[in-house]
Parts: structure tokens; C-alpha cells; sequence
């Protein structure tokens, strides 16, 4: 009798060939077969038996099927192998659950990869795994540049989706700031900017170092970075991250400029003024102002961030002084007061009250009494001599000051009288005349040293 079937694939409907087509019996020896193209297999056997069939094919499972012979032909029909395969699909997407293309599944048992696939536009990565690992416990990882690796694991028959979340993670670029001399700088600033734009800035610690972090979308990009310090000529650059992590830059020392605007109280600029920068008792420099009252002073970077000492200067004006903190922008502003000339009151004795009121008699007293006895002008004169002293402020009073005064106030009127005498042309009382003269000298006199005085005090001869 003839035995016959057709094979095919369970999954796909598939015809199979070269299929092994077993016939398995204790009596007889094995006899194998091979389907065709079209999936058929035909063997003789011996009727009233029961046999065992077995269908074989790489990568489809092994199928056993019982048969019993009768004396006529046996039409199996059509066996189905299933594929000894697996699949398990992955959907790949970010914390925002948008689909991720281009991302890398793969999937291991025991450190031996069993097979890796890349998800399409839709996120979705399948892999087909062999029947065998089906209820195993699997490792997969799934990655993409710019994220964060995620792992896990699952079993194949209870978990043929996953759908798996990557995280986007950060480039870091690494930069050691240091000085000509290959000193590290600490508190310099190094700015990453792209288009215009500033993407992250930070500062150096105190081994010159700065760690900045990136969006991993800029890790293929052109990046421009710019380092400065106080003191130091900035430096500028481009780099693309990932090629460049790390990057040492150094700067070269520039003098730092201190500026100062001097003015008076109405905001006019004092052209000329001086202003001189002191550190320690030391001189660190000077500077004269222009026309728009503008002063510069270079110092030696070394001095950047400390306190100096500043003093301004002007004619006839008060000095300035303070303390500034030296800075690449250091502008201060400087108002200078002008003197002021304080008209200094003269000092008179407790007494002088007394004085005021004798004058007061005194005056009338020295016009008249030359007419009424010679005697009385000397008096008089004496009298007035004694008061220019009061009222030039000139104490003590004594007695030889108040003869000299009064032999002064006789030489000065004498030789104006003796012009006067000259002219012939007075006719009053001569007396009169010499009293009126000798009096005005008294009251000149007093005017002198009262002069005098104030400009002792002041300093300057208003």
C-alpha cells in the first residue's frame, strides 16, 4: 500500500521541501523520504501495521504522527510544521512616548546574542528568536545615540511585546583653563554658543577645570566657545563634542585699565586733575585727566580683584580719596568740592563792646577839640593810635605797640601835611587839617592789619 501527505508551513502556508518524512516501526527498519517542491511525500508500506511518522526540516519543529495501514492507499492530507522560531516586537519611544527610528534591540541569554534588529519610523523592532528559548528568561538592551541605554529582560511566550522608553541623555565637555605659563586658573568662564545663541556657560574650580553639559542633540554640531578671566585676553574657539570632550585653553595676561571720571559739583570735567592708585604704601600709578575728565591707569593683572587705594587732585579744590576693588570695568565716578575762602571774624577783647561805644565819643571828640585846646589834640592822637590797634585786631594792647603805632600815624601825617602845606589852598583851622589826617591814617592803618590777618588765616589773598 502507498502512503502520501503534503507538508507546509503553519505559519505562512507555505509548502515545504525536502522535508524528511520518517517511518518509524519495531518490525521493519526505518524507511526516509523527502518532500518535493510542491511539499508531497509518497512511501510504501505494509498493510495491517501501525507506523510512526516523523516530519523533520531545519528551523521548523519536529512533528510525530501515528499512522495504521489498511490494504488500501492512505492520503494523509496536509501536515502543518511550525517554524522553530519565536517573535517578540519592540516598541522603542521617548519619556514623551514619541516613536524612536534608529534604535538598536538586542537580546542575549547568557552573554550569547541571539539576534539584534533597529526600529523603523513607527518605533516598532522585531526579532525572531528559535523555539528553544521560548520560555526562557531573555536580556535585552535597547539603545540610540543621544540617550540613555535601557535594559530588562523577559520571557518570550508570555511577553512577545515590549514596548521599551529611552531617555535622552547629555554630552559632556570637559575644559582645563590655564595661563601662559601652564598655571591653572581658577574663576574663568568659559560660554558654549551656537547661531547666536548661549547654550550653557560655568566656571572654572581651582585645578582651572569645567565641566559643561549639552543637549546630546548638539553632539555632532559645531560649537563655538568663548573663555575669559579678569586680567586675561579672551579666547574663542569652535569644537564639535563628540569629537573633541575634552579641551585645555590658555590665556595670555593683559594689563587691566581702571578709569575714572573727575568733576565738580556741577558735573563740569576738571581737565588736568591727577589721580594716583596706591596698594600696601606703594605707588601703583597715576593718571591725568582729559578734556572729558577721563582717567586711565594700567595696573599688572596681578592686582585684579584686589582693594587699592585711589587719591584725586585739583588747584583749588578738595582732595578726594577711597578704596576700589580692581576690575576689567572699573569706571568710577569722582566729584571734587571746591575750597571754600571763610572770611575769618577778628578776634576782639571781651572788652570790645566798651571800645565800640569810646569810639563812638571818641570820633566827634578828635574833629572838635582842636578848636578848643592844643593840648587836647595830642590826646587825641594818642587816643586814635590805641584804637587802629583794637580795631586792626592786634592784641595785646601794650603800651610800646601803641607808641609805635602812634609815631607811625605822626611820620604819615606830617609828610601829607607837608604837601598840603605846599598848595596853599586850605583855609581851616591847621590843627583841624592835621587831625582830620592824622585820624584817616588811624582808620587806614586798622584796614592794613586787618588784612593782613585774613590772609595769614586763609592761606590765600582772596
Amino acid at each position: 500500500m502507498l502512503i502520501s501527505c503534503r507538508v507546509r508551513n503553519a505559519d505562512t502556508k507555505e509548502w515545504i521541501s525536502s522535508a524528511d518524512v520518517t517511518l518509524l516501526s519495531q518490525e521493519i527498519e526505518e524507511v526516509c523520504v523527502q518532500t518535493d517542491l510542491n511539499g508531497i511525500s509518497q512511501m510504501s508500506a505494509k498493510a495491517g501495521a501501525t507506523f510512526l511518522l516523523r516530519f523533520e526540516q531545519e528551523g521548523f519543529c519536529t512533528r510525530e504522527v501515528p499512522v495504521t495501514t489498511t490494504d488500501k492507499d492512505l492520503d494523509l492530507g496536509i501536515i502543518e510544521l511550525k517554524p522553530d522560531q519565536v517573535q517578540v516586537q519592540f516598541h522603542i519611544q521617548d519619556q514623551a512616548t514619541i516613536p524612536l527610528e534608529g534604535a538598536a534591540v538586542v537580546c542575549m541569554l547568557e552573554g550569547k546574542e541571539l539576534g539584534r534588529a533597529t526600529s523603523d519610523a513607527q518605533g516598532l523592532a522585531t526579532l525572531t528568536l528559535s523555539h528553544s528559548v521560548t520560555e526562557r528568561r531573555i536580556n535585552y538592551r535597547a539603545e540610540l545615540t543621544g540617550f540613555v541605554k535601557a535594559m530588562g529582560n523577559l520571557v518570550p511566550s508570555t511577553h512577545s511585546t515590549q514596548t521599551i522608553q529611552l531617555f535622552l541623555q547629555e554630552v559632556s565637555l570637559d575644559f582645563v583653563i590655564k595661563d601662559e605659563l601652564g598655571n591653572p586658573l581658577k574663576g574663568a568662564t568659559v560660554t558654549c554658543h551656537r547661531d547666536g545663541n548661549v547654550l550653557t556657560s560655568g566656571t572654572s574650580n581651582a585645578q582651572g577645570m569645567i565641566t559643561l553639559l549639552l543637549h546630546s542633540s548638539l553632539a555632532q554640531q559645531r560649537i563655538h566657545y568663548t573663555a575669559q578671566r579678569t586680567g586675561f585676553e579672551p579666547e574663542t574657539g569652535e569644537l564639535i563634542p563628540s569629537q573633541q570632550p575634552a579641551l585645555e585653553i590658555r590665556l595670555a595676561t593683559k594689563g587691566l585699565k581702571v578709569a575714572f571720571r573727575i568733576s565738580d559739583e556741577r558735573d563740569a570735567p576738571l581737565v588736568g586733575s591727577v589721580v594716583t592708585l596706591r596698594f600696601g604704601g606703594d605707588t601703583l600709578g597715576m593718571g591725568s585727566a582729559d578734556q572729558h575728565g577721563r582717567a586711565e591707569i594700567t595696573l599688572d593683572a596681578k592686582y585684579a580683584g584686589y582693594s587699592v587705594t585711589y587719591e584725586a587732585k585739583y588747584d583749588g579744590f578738595q582732595a578726594a580719596t577711597g578704596v576700589l576693588q580692581v576690575e576689567e570695568s572699573n569706571l568710577l565716578s569722582i566729584i571734587l568740592k571746591k575750597v571754600e575762602i571763610k572770611k575769618v571774624a577778628i578776634q576782639l577783647p571781651n572788652h570790645w563792646k566798651t571800645w565800640k561805644r569810646f569810639l563812638y565819643v571818641l570820633v566827634p571828640w578828635v574833629m572838635i577839640s582842636p578848636y578848643l585846646n592844643k593840648n587836647l589834640a595830642f590826646l587825641n592822637w594818642f587816643l586814635v593810635g590805641s584804637g587802629a590797634l583794637v580795631m586792626g585786631g592786634i592784641r595785646p594792647i601794650t603800651p610800646l605797640r601803641s607808641f609805635g603805632v602812634v609815631f607811625l600815624l605822626q611820620i604819615l601825617t606830617l609828610i601829607q601835611w607837608a604837601i598840603l602845606s605846599n598848595t596853599r589852598a586850605i583855609g581851616v583851622s591847621e590843627l583841624f587839617i592835621f587831625s582830620l589826617l592824622f585820624f584817616g591814617n588811624a582808620f587806614l592803618v586798622a584796614w592794613i592789619c586787618r588784612r593782613r590777618r585774613r590772609v595769614a588765616k586763609t592761606g590765600s589773598s582772596a
